[in-house]
């Protein structure tokens, strides 16, 4: 039950901070497309998640279906974490949630990356390619997803670290 709060705070800031800090991004430009359905004109994992998860274009449908999806994969990422530290047996503490933090957004930059090749709205035209680790976007963005699960990192990380302190 501890680590289910950890990981429901820890995913809560990480939307917090991804969905406020995403409309300072630049917009993306996407040649021929509708850049209405994402906010802004900025590229939105959900939208990527979702329209992947149910071609071909993005819509609004496919945006609930891809925060459903990032909210089960940051749930399967912190019991990840839990799983790493209950097998190393270690204590959790901010610092390896961080460093887990920028493993999960070294994974998630290379799948994007990756799965910009395949993706159905990629090819279509109605999602920008942003390229490797969103550096064909922008270097912000780039920095903007770093630092958003570097924060869901050290916030998992302490709070499951003042869960298991408590528990003793």
């Amino acid at each position: 039950m501890r680590g289910t709060v950890a990981a429901a705070v820890s995913a809560t800031v990480w939307f917090l901070l991804y969905y406020s800090s995403l409309r300072l991004l630049p917009p993306t430009s996407v040649i021929g497309a509708n850049d209405s359905s994402y906010p802004g004109g900025r590229f939105d994992l959900a939208d990527f998640l979702g329209s992947l998860l149910w071609p071909p274009i993005p819509t609004h449908q496919t945006w609930l279906i891809g925060i459903i999806a990032l909210v089960c994969l940051l749930s399967a990422s912190a019991v990840g974490y839990f799983i790493l530290l209950s097998w190393s047996l270690s204590r959790s503490t901010v610092e390896k949630g961080i460093a887990y933090g920028l493993g999960v957004f070294a994974v998630t930059g290379l799948m994007v990356w990756l799965a910009n090749g395949y993706h159905p709205a990629v090819m279509r035209g109605a999602l920008a390619d942003t390229g490797f680790y969103l550096l064909g976007w922008s270097g912000w963005a780039t920095l903007q997803l770093c630092a958003t699960f570097v924060v869901h990192g050290g916030v998992l990380g302490w709070l499951y670290r003042t869960d298991s302190s408590m528990s003793q």
